[in-house]
């Protein structure tokens, strides 16, 4: 297993194996040169220690950004959708109104040829009522009452069932 382990090691397979290695690497040359004194050194391994941490918090985030943007794309598409529903509602709408127009338009039509036809054929306007009493607040004029008078009765002689 060790063997195995070894050659996928250095196969370059684990490479988290090799960022801790290579981490412990740096921390221990670090602080070597600490306790040697040598600052320079230790700055320079510092600087390397901070980019790998950089490096890792990258390689970190790359599958969240990753599902940040599948996320963003799936948005995107959902807005695409939204947008060509209300367009086909649009759509709708526009052709509702026009056949209500039409409609309006030919019953306006049919109305006016029935008044044309209505005045050919009966002269008269439709609310034409002889029987109705028509009152004027202008004009007063007082018809008085006979009571008790007698109104003779009309007799009409007929020569009996026959031509006239």
């Amino acid at each position: 297993m060790a063997a195995g382990l070894n050659a996928s090691y250095h196969n370059g397979d684990l490479q988290c194996v090799h960022r801790v290695a290579e981490k412990a690497k740096h921390t221990t040359l670090g602080v070597l040169a600490l306790a040697t004194g040598r600052a320079d050194q230790f700055l320079m391994q510092a600087e390397i220690l901070a980019a790998h941490e950089q490096a890792d918090s990258r390689l970190a985030m790359a599958p969240l950004q990753n599902e940040s943007a599948i996320i963003e794309a799936s948005a995107a598409r959902l807005e695409v959708l939204n947008a060509r529903k209300d367009l086909q509602r649009a759509r709708i709408e526009a052709q509702q109104a026009r056949i209500q127009g039409r409609l309006a338009a030919q019953t306006a039509r049919f109305q006016i040829a029935q008044a044309k036809l209505n005045r050919v054929f009966n002269p008269l306007p439709a609310d034409f009522n002889p029987m109705k009493t028509v009152s004027c607040p202008r004009v007063r004029i007082n018809i008085p009452q006979l009571s008790g008078a007698q109104i003779p009765a009309i007799h009409v002689d007929a020569p009996g069932i026959g031509p006239i």
